[in-house]
């Protein structure tokens, strides 16, 4: 059932984690194209916002804080999943896999390498700064209109 928390949620994490985005692509490879990643990332964020932070907008405001990082990790989590999944696939069809099993461990294999570049201090930052407002922000919307 849609809620104004949701919907906040949403908008709020969609907003965090195209910015942590946008800081974290100075940090790839020179070359490394982009494409629509910061979008994915919104959309991403969107759905994270809406599914997980939004459904829990009460409780204390540490409970609120806690709820909005856990809503930014979990949409890296999933941006990183998709970026990787994306470059196996582009991997695999210029035949760069001996076979599936090679291409399952290159999707880990890109995770990590894409995921060691998130730490920088202006991508934590937003990432936990920007979950700990999207928390408030929601915990706030839910106790406002109910």
């Amino acid at each position: 059932m849609p809620t104004a928390a949701k919907l906040v949620a949403a908008a709020a994490l969609a907003a965090v984690m195209y910015m942590a985005t946008v800081a974290y692509i100075p940090g790839l490879p020179q070359g490394t194209q982009t494409g629509y990643i910061r979008e994915i990332a919104a959309g991403i964020g969107l759905f994270c916002g809406w599914f997980f932070v939004g459904t829990k907008p009460g409780g204390t405001f540490a409970e609120g804080l806690s709820n909005g990082v856990k809503g930014a990790v979990i949409a890296c989590f999933w941006v990183l999943i998709f970026a990787s999944g994306y470059m196996m696939i582009k991997r695999s069809m210029r035949m760069m896999y001996d076979g599936v099993f090679d291409a399952v461990l290159g999707v880990f294999e890109q995770m990590i390498e894409l995921g060691a570049l998130l730490f920088v201090p202006g991508v934590i930052g937003l990432l936990f700064g920007g979950g700990m407002i999207v928390g408030a922000v929601t915990r706030a919307a839910g106790r406002r209109w109910k």
